[in-house]
């Protein structure tokens, strides 16, 4: 039986312990950097395309290249955060932009963005996020839980399943997506796919922007 803890080491080197998290290694920059390297929906995203090249006019295939394209999307948790946090800040929910914000930060430090029908098989899992969340909350001072923050994630999955999989997530068909709403204009809010470079760096611009703060970082 493998008795080793659930310990990794972290972006600036530190080490996290699921079992017993410590605030002062959620700084910004962890999460900025972990977040923006984490893949939403489990990764899967992404088509094969046929590679027109390859046949071209001739009958004959070109050398060095393959019949297909994989053409891959990156669509990372710190965008998604971004997005939802963004939506507060329109509304004018500092307070909320901020949980949004944060509300997935445990994610790399569990193990990623585990796809719920996964995660609800794995209660330790859950055992791990409750702990680290409570962390989160207190070292930020955020004055409420994410649950306050639920409904427009939820919401938010349904514009990922518009942009991203051409609205084929059954289960997401009869969720209003969220939109900005300045009085009779609706407009959805989109996936903009950045790359993880510029996942971070708009994460961590938009937590300095909302005066995010760990009392227990250095």
């Amino acid at each position: 039986m493998n008795t080793r803890p659930p310990i990794i080491m972290v972006a600036d080197g530190q080490y996290y312990n699921a079992d017993d998290p410590q605030p002062e290694i959620f700084t910004l920059e962890n999460m900025a950097i972990s977040l923006a390297n984490t893949c939403r929906w489990g990764g899967h995203l992404g088509k094969t395309k046929i590679n027109e090249a390859y046949y071209g006019a001739s009958p004959f295939p070109k050398k060095g290249l393959a019949p297909y394209e994989l053409n891959l999307t990156h669509y990372s948790v710190a965008e998604h955060s971004v997005l939802g946090a963004r939506y507060y800040m329109h509304e004018g929910r500092k307070d909320l932009a901020k949980l949004f914000l944060l509300h997935d930060a445990l994610e790399p430090f569990i193990g990623g963005d585990i796809p719920t029908p996964h995660k609800n098989h794995l209660p330790k899992v859950h055992e791990w996020e409750e702990k680290g969340q409570a962390v989160v909350i207190e070292a930020f001072n955020l004055g409420g839980d994410f649950t306050l923050i639920k409904e427009a994630d939820k919401r938010i999955c349904r514009n990922e399943s518009i942009c991203l999989f051409d609205d084929r997530q059954e289960w997401l068909r009869e969720v209003d997506p969220l939109c900005y709403e300045t009085g009779f204009d609706r407009t959805m809010i989109r996936c903009e796919l950045w790359d993880n470079q510029t996942a971070a760096n708009e994460w961590y611009a938009l937590a300095n922007k909302l005066e995010l703060k760990n009392k227990h970082a250095a």
